[in-house]
């Protein structure tokens, strides 16, 4: 389509003209520009119903004042406290694939990933009590089940627009369906909102760490939320980084079952880097051949097939098209990031393209799993500590191997396309022992 039709697409969703920009450069006037700013009210409306009228759905002034607030507590120094928290959850997935590992049998890793990357959540943005976070270990799971439906139910009303009244999507026979699985989310952030609370009435010791929700609860502007309010933020936090921790986390697990020299590279690193102690915050800054390996699994693989603005006033692109005030404007990462002008050969899987000289010469935009500019995600460093901590940890002890009855090479994996984009028949390896696993984790 491209090939045919260049860089700049242009279609009809019902009554409302979408303008698909793709070339880096248009793409960074669109995502620099406040006239494009705010979301489609009418597909992220419907997003809201799993990650709450939080940030990723808010507009205008309402978003800048929680994007203001929360922002401060994603700094990197701020972080660099969760590590070992997030390095538990990981020693924990890690004890859990040991069987697996054992038997050599063929399984899909997304479930124990997203099970790792809810409790890291559960630990550093919520800070639940051991009581609570047992409490809840079967909502959790079950969360963690849902996650692929739960994207699949809510693209399949974004994409019908005749399913977006609320009032013509309760005759839909998926909506009880939904409906059970939001309220099932719901829960889990609801029994530990109501436990903070509760806990902030009574006297309290001082902490050495303090979760992400204490520190919002307590800061100047968390006061002024309403309970409404952090609720929807702990949604769109917590769906937003466990979800889409998950599913790169099982991505770069697929891939380095398929690419032996990489992973031969990759246990090299951690081998020279770590030897035989555990892994520390500092270790994470020189997992160089690791985080190039994930930055090209975003690449190849962006978690979200589509991130939507609403241009509010006409805008002139770089490329001399000008977009229309009044139409939405759908950025493609999938389609920006393919670009053969930025990435010769964009079919072939090579973390090299991450080097620093490299990405350096290329647009800033010509990468964006994660969005950028006014609206760029403020939880992606917090996610690249989430996936390499965990990562680092499970391939220090195990050997990846393929599915034999599974693609033989990543050009041939599978994707299907829903709110997120992941694999058609999931992640599906197998894992051997390493014969000199480190005595540190």
């Amino acid at each position: 389509m491209i090939a045919k039709y260049g860089y700049l697409l242009r279609f009809w969703f019902g009554p409302k003209l979408v303008v698909c920009v793709i070339d880096p450069k248009d793409v960074e006037a669109v995502i620099s520009s406040p006239s494009c700013a705010a979301k489609p009210d009418s597909a992220y409306r419907l997003l809201e119903t799993v990650l709450g009228k939080g940030m990723a759905s808010l507009n205008g002034p309402e978003h800048r004042r929680h994007r203001k607030m929360i922002l401060p507590l994603l700094h990197r120094d701020m972080l660099a406290q969760f590590q070992p928290l997030m390095h538990l959850s990981a020693l924990e997935l890690a004890d859990s694939l040991a069987d697996k590992a054992a038997s050599g049998e063929v399984f899909d890793v997304s479930m124990l990933c997203g099970l790792a990357a809810l409790n890291v959540t559960y630990r550093t943005i919520l800070d639940v009590d051991q009581g609570l976070y047992e409490a809840t270990r079967e909502q959790r799971r079950l969360v963690v089940e849902s996650t692929t439906r739960v994207s699949e139910l809510l693209w399949y009303r974004v994409v019908r627009p005749w399913r977006h009244p609320d009032w013509l999507f309760r005759l839909d026979p998926n909506h009880a369906e939904l409906e059970q699985v939001i309220g099932l989310y719901d829960r889990l952030i609801t029994d530990v909102l109501d436990d903070k609370l509760d806990k902030m009435s009574e006297p309290r010791q001082q902490q050495s760490r303090r979760s992400l929700l204490d520190i919002l609860l307590d800061s100047e502007g968390g006061r002024t939320l309403s309970r409404a309010e952090v609720f929807a933020e702990l949604k769109t936090m917590v769906a937003g980084t466990f979800a889409t921790s998950m599913d790169v986390m099982s991505m770069v697990l697929l891939v380095l079952s398929l690419l032996p020299d990489e992973l031969a590279r990759i246990h090299r690193e951690l081998d020279d880097v770590l030897g035989d102690r555990p892994l520390e915050t500092a270790d994470l800054d020189h997992l160089c051949a690791l985080e190039r390996l994930i930055r090209e699994a975003l690449r190849y693989y962006p978690p979200f097939p589509v991130l939507g603005r609403t241009c509010e006033k006409d805008l002139r692109l770089p490329s001399g098209h000008t977009l229309p005030a009044g139409c939405y404007i759908a950025l493609c990462p999938l389609a920006t990031q393919w670009h053969p002008e930025y990435y010769p050969r964009p079919e072939k899987f090579d973390p090299d393209r991450f080097l620093a000289e490299a990405a350096a010469a290329r647009p800033a935009c010509s990468f964006l799993p994660f969005s950028a500019g006014i609206r760029g995600c403020i939880g992606e460093r917090y996610t690249f500590m989430l996936l390499k901590t965990c990562l680092a940890t499970v391939l220090r002890r195990y050997d990846v191997l393929p599915d034999p009855d599974g693609p033989k090479e990543v050009q041939r994996i599978k994707m299907t396309v829903s709110i997120t984009f992941h694999p058609k028949n999931g992640c599906k390896l197998r894992l051997r022992q390493r014969q000199r696993p480190p005595a540190g984790g």
